[in-house]
């Protein structure tokens, strides 16, 4: 009973302090359901299709499910440990949103292969080139604004930086 009223403050503590944590938080577990559910929805062309390399190693979507999970877990239980740090608070929030950004674009290619008609025949026919292509823009996605945010931070970091003075 006591674990629980203990995470039941943390919770409390987190969602009264870090707002934009705790929406982008819960925003990324609603779209790793949708993810999860147009993914599973598309079963029958996985095989040929699916960008996930823990999908590929298993064949299945148990690892990839298990992943996230203890990646949620690992993410909110880093964040309440250092949320005192600016940097630390930046960087947490710059990877929920990349990672909802890149769920967004996982449930929105699955959705389009979701109502094709021919979505079996056109699924086996997609060719090795056009999976690296798939693969690399995907990988793009990821770094570009990864790169880009860590760069702005330093920045900022180095303007605002505050000299001690020697007493």
């Amino acid at each position: 009973m006591e674990f629980r009223k203990d995470i039941l403050v943390a919770i409390k503590k987190a969602s009264d302090n870090n707002k934009a944590f705790t929406i982008l938080f819960a925003l990324n577990i609603i779209l790793f359901i949708a993810d999860f559910t147009t993914t599973f929805l598309n079963k029958d062309i996985l095989p040929n299709l699916e960008l996930n390399p823990l999908y590929k190693i298993s064949g299945s979507l148990l690892l990839p499910f298990l992943f996230n999970f203890l990646w949620f877990a690992l993410i909110w239980h880093c964040y309440i440990r250092n949320a005192s740090k600016p940097w630390h608070r930046f960087s947490f929030i710059n990877v929920l949103v990349l990672v909802g950004t890149i769920r967004i674009y996982a449930i929105k290619n699955a959705l389009s292969w979701l109502f094709r008609a021919d979505r079996v025949q056109a699924a086996g026919q997609v060719s090795s080139e056009a999976y690296s292509v798939a693969q690399y823009n995907l990988l793009l996605l990821t770094l570009v604004p990864v790169v880009y945010c860590m760069l702005i931070y330093w920045v900022w970091e180095r303007d605002h930086f505050v000299w001690k003075r020697k007493i």
